[in-house]
């Protein structure tokens, strides 16, 4: 069927249209009943969860931390690699629906927040 890194693109290619267009309805109730800074509230849980979940995947791990300290020389006991990434499919496939759902949600309370802030009144 193919290498990991062709399935796992191709089910980003798959969910990013889907859910964009399956989220417009949520998305929209989201934005009409609630008040905007919940929506960014929403967001931001997201993003957080998405840099969680993206770290704690990826491959190789060790992140900008590990290699901003192995550029000034520290070197730790134990791999902070080995110590703080689960090299997961599972959790790599987590980050991808969350980023598929965030991201849809983000544009539009953007696009909401630029129409109230700077709308001719």
């Amino acid at each position: 069927m193919g290498s990991v890194a062709a399935q796992t693109t191709a089910l980003f290619s798959l969910l990013l249209p889907v859910v964009g267009v399956a989220s417009i309805p949520f998305v929209g109730l989201l934005l009409d009943r609630t008040h905007l800074s919940t929506s960014f509230f929403v967001i931001n849980l997201l993003g957080i969860l998405f840099g969680i979940f993206s770290y704690a995947g990826a491959r190789g791990c060790g992140g900008p931390v590990v290699q901003c300290r192995a550029l000034i020389g520290w070197r730790p006991r134990r791999s902070p690699a080995r110590a703080s990434c689960i090299q997961s499919f599972t959790v790599q496939y987590v980050s991808i629906v969350l980023l598929v759902v965030l991201r849809p949600l983000f544009y539009s309370a953007v696009s909401v927040y630029c129409a109230d802030m700077y709308a001719p009144a």
